[in-house]
């Protein structure tokens, strides 16, 4: 089925690139979206985080996170989705693992819960990637809208911010521009933001990429955060507060000069788990079951709910 840019169905790659470079609508879109101030978002905030590798879909209502959001994205995509009638969204961190699997079911269940409220359309944000040698953004672009030309449903795009398109130059050296984004679900409004506090089990989710066969995670299950079970596929036996910090960015990221401050020490606490815990299921997962939490609006965290 087509992408729908300005009203005109598009239907393959080629075109979609020829439609939207021509769109003014996506040009207001983009250029808005680059021209705000990045949002820090602390942790006292309804937020629910999106890490790699995963997507939530929420609904809006007065027990709903406020803010649906994900950072720390170099290469890798943001795809937001929203219902305009219903206000229901979808927000995914797209690594390039798993991609088709994945948004194909985050795409199954967002149709799903949009089937309740006004009718609508389904509108599309994708933001991510930026100019750079290796490739990996350009095909992590294509491979998404590849995914999404292969679907039934009728997309609209109304933001394309991807790889030249999302591309500043610092001292000669290419960065994305935006590396976060955040859905409000009041007001249904998207803007850069960066996440002071990711949630709970932070390095656990980060640790699940190396849990056998994962795939995309969806976190967001019954109005409850859901995390694992995970099973790790590797024995770790790589001491990482022994590597410096140059070692860690070249080995474990796509972009290792646009990573950002924290990426260094989140790689070693990620790592910490998986040598803490070599059998997760047991220490982590009693019984091999999800760690499942519930936002307390009275202590503004999120509470352990089993």
């Amino acid at each position: 089925m087509p992408i729908i840019i300005d009203g005109s169905k598009v239907f393959n790659l080629i075109d979609l690139n020829d439609a939207y470079k021509k769109s003014d609508s996506i040009k207001v879109s983009n250029e808005y979206l680059k021209s705000q101030k990045v949002d820090i978002v602390g942790e006292t905030r309804y937020v629910l985080y999106v890490a790699q590798k995963e997507f939530a879909v929420v609904a809006p209502g007065p027990d709903a996170p406020e803010l649906v959001g994900t950072d720390e994205s170099t290469t890798c995509h943001i795809l937001i989705l929203v219902h305009s009638g219903s206000g229901v969204c979808c927000l995914a961190h797209l690594d390039g693992s798993y991609t088709r699997e994945g948004i194909n079911r985050l795409l199954t269940k967002f149709k799903q819960s949009s089937l309740v409220g006004p009718e609508g359309r389904f509108e599309l944000h994708i933001v991510g990637g930026f100019h750079e040698q290796r490739n990996f953004s350009k095909k992590l672009s294509l491979e998404v809208i590849s995914c999404l030309l292969a679907r039934e449903e009728e997309l609209h795009l109304m933001t394309y911010c991807v790889c030249d398109e999302n591309d500043e130059v610092r001292d000669g050296i290419h960065f994305p521009i935006i590396t976060g984004l955040a859905y409000n679900t009041r007001t249904r409004a998207i803007f850069p933001a960066e996440f002071t506090y990711k949630g709970p089990d932070n390095d656990i989710r980060s640790a699940s990429g190396f849990a056998l066969k994962q795939k995309m995670l969806d976190i967001y299950v019954n109005k409850c955060l859901v995390v694992g079970p995970f099973d790790w596929s590797v024995i770790c036996n790589v001491n990482v507060d022994e590597l410096d910090e140059a070692s860690i960015r070249q080995n474990f990221s796509t972009s290792p000069e646009q990573e950002s401050k924290y990426f260094v020490e989140h790689i070693r606490s990620t790592f910490r788990i998986l040598m803490d815990h070599p059998q997760s299921l047991n220490s982590l997962f009693k019984n091999g079951q999800a760690r499942k939490y519930k936002w307390n609006a009275s202590k503004l965290i999120w509470d352990r709910s089993n």
